[in-house]
């Protein structure tokens, strides 16, 4: 399991998650229902919604396998998968600002 925490900037109340190289434009899939959800997901991208637009603690954890079912601990549970062709390093980010998260699988 690869772990680490960072404090990012959520600017435009979001932070983005995107493979190195990945030239998606996040902009059409902030449909109705992932405004509802906080989460934009396309092919090698996506945008966590945030309801601050301050410094936000994340914790990233790239398991495995799924984890235990714990659900019921928390207010929002939202699920999606990312596509990471190059597969040893992946990028959190403001919209305007990034922060690399390196590891190997």
């Amino acid at each position: 399991m690869i772990s680490t925490e960072l404090e990012l900037f959520a600017d435009y109340y979001q932070i983005h998650l995107f493979d190195d190289g990945s030239v998606t434009d996040l902009g059409d899939a902030w449909t109705e229902e992932a405004v509802l959800d906080h989460l934009a997901v396309d092919t090698d991208a996506m945008a966590v919604g945030t309801t601050v637009n301050v410094n936000v603690t994340v914790t990233v954890e790239v398991l495995e396998a799924a984890p235990e079912e714990d659900s019921a601990k928390f207010d929002h549970v939202v699920e999606a998968s990312l596509q990471v062709p190059s597969a040893d390093s992946s990028s959190w980010a403001a919209p305007t600002t990034s922060q690399k998260l390196h590891g190997s699988g």
